[in-house]
C-alpha cells in the first residue's frame, strides 16, 4: 500500500500493446514499485486483464474533469507518471503537476495536420505551456521531434520508436492457431487486418478479384473494432459470401471452406500474423484513421501491404524502407491491392523476399529500443526538477492553471 506507484497510461489498444513489454521490464525491475496501467476502450481493458502480469493494477483513465482528476490522483496517489503518444488531457496534466509529480511523454506524437492547428496564434502559447508541464518527453520519431522543436520543445528526444518492440503472444493462444492453420492448410490464404468503417468493401472486392484467378483463397478479415461485425456480417451477405466467425471456432472443426473468416476477437491479430504469408494493414485506406502499426505483421514475417493514408505511421514506415526498401508496399484501391497479392503468389522467390526484408527491417528497428525508453523512464524515479523552459512559456490567462 505504502509503495510508490508508477502510472502509465495509453488511449487505446495500439498504445497498450506496445506499453506492455516497458511495464514488464519495468515491473521485473523495480520488485519495491507498484504500477497501475489505465486506458480509456473497452477492447483495450480487456487486453490489459488478459495479458498484464502479476503486480500491475489495471484501470480505466478518470475522466478530465477537475473532481475526477482530482479523486483518482487523491487515491492512487503516483509517485511518477508516463502518457504515450498525444494523450495530453489539460485537467490530468496540470493537476498532475501541481502536485510536483513527474510527468514523462514517451512516444510522443504530432501529425502535419495536428502541428498545424496547434501554430494557430491562439493554441500555440496553450500547446506550449501544456508540453513545459512535462519533465521527460521521448519523441516517437525524428519527424516528430522536428516539429517538438518547432514549438521550442527543445528538451525533446528521441531514443526509439516504442510501437517496434513487439510483445510476446501467450503459448495458449499459439497452441489455437496452430489448430486453426490445420483448417487453412489447403487454401491460398491472406488477411487484412485492423480494418474500419469503408475499407470491408474494398477488401471484399479484392477477394472477388482474387478468387478468379485463385479458386481456393481465404481472406481473413480483422476488424480494428470487434463490434462493427454485424456491419460486415451484412457485407458479407450482401455480397453472397460465406464467413466464419472466429469465436465459434472449435478445435473439432472440419477445414474451412468459406470464402471469409472474420477475427471478431481483441488480442488475437499479432498470433493470425503467423498464419499468413500477405498482410494489408488496414486504417490506411480511409483518410480519417492514420493507418496502424506495421511492426506487428512485419516482425511475423509477413509481406506487408499498406493503403495511402498511413499518416500516423509515416516516420514508422518511412524507417523501415530505409532499413529495406522491399519492406512493405503502398496500394491505392482494390485492384492495386489485388495485384499486389497476385504478383506475390506467383512469385515464390519474390514473396519469401518480401517476408525476409519486412522482419529483418522490423528486427533491426525493434533491436534494444524498449531497453532504451526503460532507461529514460527510470530516470523519473529519481528526483527530477521542473523544466527550465516552463517559466519562459507562461501564457496570460493560464499562470494559474
Amino acid at each position: 500500500k505504502d509503495a510508490p506507484l508508477l502510472w502509465v497510461h495509453g488511449a487505446s489498444l495500439g498504445e497498450i500493446l506496445s506499453a506492455l513489454p516497458l511495464v514488464h521490464q519495468f515491473a521485473a525491475q523495480n520488485a519495491n514499485w507498484n504500477v497501475l496501467l489505465t486506458t480509456g476502450t473497452r477492447s483495450s481493458s480487456q487486453l490489459l486483464r488478459s495479458r498484464a502480469e502479476k503486480g500491475v493494477i489495471c484501470q480505466y483513465v478518470p475522466v478530465d474533469l477537475p473532481g475526477s482528476v482530482n479523486r483518482f490522483l487523491t487515491f492512487w496517489r503516483p509517485s511518477a507518471v508516463v502518457f504515450i503518444e498525444s494523450e495530453l488531457w489539460p485537467n490530468l496534466v496540470f493537476e498532475t503537476h501541481r502536485r510536483q509529480i513527474p510527468l514523462a511523454l514517451i512516444n510522443a506524437r504530432i501529425s502535419p495536420r495536428s502541428a498545424q492547428r496547434w501554430a494557430s496564434s491562439y493554441l500555440k502559447p496553450l500547446f506550449q505551456y501544456l508540453l513545459s508541464r512535462f519533465s521527460m518527453i521521448l519523441a516517437s520519431g525524428q519527424e516528430d521531434l522536428q516539429r517538438l522543436h518547432a514549438f521550442n520543445i527543445n528538451w525533446a528526444t528521441y531514443v526509439g520508436n516504442l510501437k517496434t518492440g513487439v510483445a510476446e503472444v501467450p503459448r495458449s493462444l499459439m497452441s489455437t492457431v496452430e489448430l486453426i492453420r490445420s483448417r487453412f492448410r489447403s487454401r491460398q490464404v491472406w488477411m487484412a487486418a485492423s480494418t474500419h468503417a469503408g475499407e470491408e468493401e474494398i477488401i471484399i472486392e479484392t477477394h472477388k478479384e482474387l478468387s478468379k484467378m485463385f479458386p481456393n483463397v481465404l481472406t481473413i478479415i480483422a476488424p480494428r473494432h470487434p463490434e462493427r461485425k454485424p456491419q460486415i456480417e451484412k457485407l458479407l451477405h450482401m455480397n453472397s459470401m460465406t464467413f466464419e466467425l472466429h469465436t465459434e471456432f472449435k478445435s473439432s472443426d472440419s477445414p474451412c471452406s468459406s470464402d471469409v473468416y472474420i477475427l471478431d476477437t481483441v488480442g488475437e491479430l499479432p498470433a493470425f500474423y503467423s498464419l499468413v504469408d500477405i498482410a494489408f494493414v488496414g486504417g490506411s485506406m480511409v483518410q480519417q484513421v492514420g493507418g496502424h502499426n506495421p511492426i506487428e505483421a512485419a516482425v511475423r514475417g509477413c509481406a506487408v501491404l499498406v493503403g495511402p493514408h498511413a499518416f500516423n505511421f509515416s516516420s514508422l514506415l518511412q524507417q523501415l524502407k530505409e532499413v529495406n526498401f522491399l519492406s512493405w508496399r503502398e496500394v491505392a484501391s482494390a485492384e492495386d491491392l489485388a495485384r499486389a497479392v497476385t504478383l506475390l503468389w506467383h512469385n515464390p522467390a519474390l514473396l519469401q523476399q518480401r517476408k525476409e526484408a519486412a522482419n529483418k527491417a522490423a528486427q533491426a528497428l525493434s533491436l534494444g529500443v524498449t531497453e532504451r525508453i526503460l532507461a529514460q523512464v527510470s530516470l523519473l524515479i529519481t528526483p527530477v526538477e521542473p523544466h527550465k523552459s516552463q517559466g519562459e512559456l507562461k501564457v496570460e490567462g493560464l499562470e494559474s492553471v
